[in-house]
């Protein structure tokens, strides 16, 4: 699933090339995904971390992170303290892999649908 997780970051990016970057602001989402990659590399990010990833300055990722915290969808840090390395919570981990199946699910059916299979 990281590998989807990746392509979905890549994708977000390239469609700065055709819309404004603002229309697409989703910056939990992308931290939410970077942890995910991060982990499957068994690495580790902290907000600045993600605040850099994600291209946002630190005082909106810190917010992010508190609400994320709450949401308990990652652990290390619900206070947005920006040097506490993060990872995803067993909720949060979940969370992001049953929308990266369902992404996945979705690519599938339009490969079929595209080389002129049915849908079912």
């Amino acid at each position: 699933m990281a590998w989807v997780a990746e392509r979905v970051l890549r994708h977000r990016k390239r469609r700065w090339s055709f819309l404004p970057a603002p229309i697409f602001s989703e910056y939990a989402w992308e931290a939410l995904l970077h942890l995910f990659i991060a982990d499957a590399k068994s690495e580790r990010l902290t907000g600045n971390d993600l605040a850099t990833l994600v291209a946002v300055p630190p005082t909106l990722m810190s917010r992010w992170m508190k609400y994320l915290g709450e949401q308990k969808l990652i652990d290390g840090d619900s206070h947005g303290e920006m040097d506490v390395l993060l990872t995803l919570s067993a909720e949060g981990l979940n969370a992001i892999e049953q929308c990266l199946s369902e992404l996945q699910s979705l690519g599938h059916e339009f490969s079929i649908r595209q080389n002129g299979g049915e849908r079912r």
